[in-house]
């Protein structure tokens, strides 16, 4: 009997339906596949998003280590401890850039995400969910973020976790991450558009190619509703870049944008594999997504490793903590 062989690109679409990346065709686009190989692809595919779909959403900005940038090399514990957390300042305090020239100054009462240097005190922050107008200050201020940091190393702020659950935050932690644009089955980094909800509940835009670092528009979330699947914002008016439904709320109408897990796929930078991300769908299309970092990388690899287009060398051990980890996030 011969094997029937199929074209990777005439079953592009077809992966494409199920949650898998078209960037796996563009890859292998010089090879074909079997339709029983075709057949374990969707098979892995569904096992990966079965994986991840049972995450809290809640608790989804776990999966990213952007203000960190750590492989997992310790137990669970220590990892999940080194994960940004929410803190509410008691004090006034300073910050300056990379640059080193100037410094602003944050009052007391600023809800920052940072990360626990295990003494109480923290370093480097996430600006980008900030106040709006505290944003705005240090733009002022500084003129450029690169490289934002906190002037005293020794500035107690982890002392004081942040636990109020709000549109942003959710039991000491940003409820969700920055969420990039997927385009053509491929997440988008920050030369394109993303969203980000920020310290005093607003859902803002960063517009691509934009050469401040400041978001292009912010809008009031007036109220949100949580469960396990799902985040709903009720926008005070529509957001660029962001699928809403028009509502009624009493003589006014607000704009309603539902977030939910949904495809886990292998992100591509041009050719080469970069890692696995996590879609977010809004009101049900898979708009955005984020890297799941080397928190989620090991677990989704030991699932999908039989396709051969991606390996990074994790050991069995970094693979059993991230197991863990991810499925600790089911809660």
């Amino acid at each position: 009997m011969h094997k029937i062989l199929i074209s990777v690109t005439a079953i592009g679409a077809a992966l494409l339906a199920l949650g898998i990346s078209p960037s796996v065709a563009q890859a292998k686009s010089s090879q074909t596949i079997s339709a029983k190989q075709a057949k374990a692809i969707q098979q892995r595919q569904k096992k990966l998003d079965k994986a991840f779909s049972q995450v809290n959403i809640n608790r989804v900005a776990s999966l990213d280590d952007q203000t960190s940038h750590f492989v997992l090399t310790g137990q669970t514990d220590k990892v999940a401890a080194k994960l940004p957390h929410l803190y509410k300042t008691t004090k006034a305090f300073q910050v300056t850039n990379e640059f080193n020239h100037k410094r602003a100054t944050l009052p007391a009462g600023t809800v920052v995400q940072a990360i626990d240097d295990g003494n109480g005190n923290v370093q480097n922050f996430n600006f980008e969910n900030l106040n709006t107008s505290k944003q705005r200050l240090i733009q002022r201020q500084l003129g450029s973020v690169a490289g934002l940091h906190v002037v005293k190393q020794t500035n107690g702020i982890a002392k004081h976790p942040y636990t109020r659950t709000t549109a942003f935050a959710y039991k000491g932690s940003a409820s969700l991450p920055t969420l990039y644009q997927i385009k053509g089955g491929l997440l988008r980094s920050a030369n394109k558009y993303h969203i980000q909800v920020t310290a005093n509940n607003y859902l803002t835009y960063y517009a691509p190619h934009s050469t401040s670092s400041l978001y292009t528009q912010a809008v009031k979330i007036k109220k949100f509703k949580r469960n396990h699947a799902s985040i709903t914002f009720y926008l005070k008016k529509p957001l660029a870049g962001v699928k809403t439904t028009k509502v009624r709320q009493g003589k006014t109408y607000l704009y309603r944008a539902k977030l939910t897990i949904g495809h886990v796929f292998l992100d591509y930078d041009y050719s080469d594999p970069v890692g696995y991300a996590l879609t977010i769908n809004d009101n049900g299309k898979g708009r955005f997504g984020f890297d799941m970092s080397d928190l989620g990388n090991p677990y989704a690899t030991q699932i999908d490793q039989t396709n051969g287009y991606w390996a990074y060398g994790y050991t069995s051990a970094q693979v059993a903590q991230s197991k863990a980890f991810v499925e600790g996030l089911y809660k």
